[in-house]
């Protein structure tokens, strides 16, 4: 994710990896995490005549934690392969000899 992401493309982001994991119980605009998800923006965000550090440390946070659902995401779907290539050598291996 590049660091010079607006506010709003960091907030998809976050949202579409959350939504990768969502079991689907109720709406998803109105699950907890979203919401507080979306509190913290709203709670953050400044107009353009404001630069402070607080903007800066959300900005960051949000940064930080959209690569960490993404890392997540990648490292589950590269467990899920290495143990299905693991599974098939040791059926090749365990297989009686003709």
């Amino acid at each position: 994710m590049p660091h010079a992401a607006s506010g709003r493309q960091l907030l998809r982001g976050i949202l579409r990896e959350i939504k990768h994991s969502y079991n689907g119980q109720m709406v998803f605009t109105k699950t907890p995490v979203v919401r507080f998800i979306f509190d913290e923006f709203r709670h953050n965000q400044m107009t353009d005549a404001q630069n402070c550090a607080r903007e800066h440390e959300a900005r960051l946070l949000a940064e930080t934690y959209l690569d960490y659902l993404t890392n997540v995401k990648e490292h589950l779907t590269t467990a899920h392969r290495l143990s299905k290539t693991m599974s098939k050598s040791h059926e090749m291996y365990t297989q009686p000899r003709s």
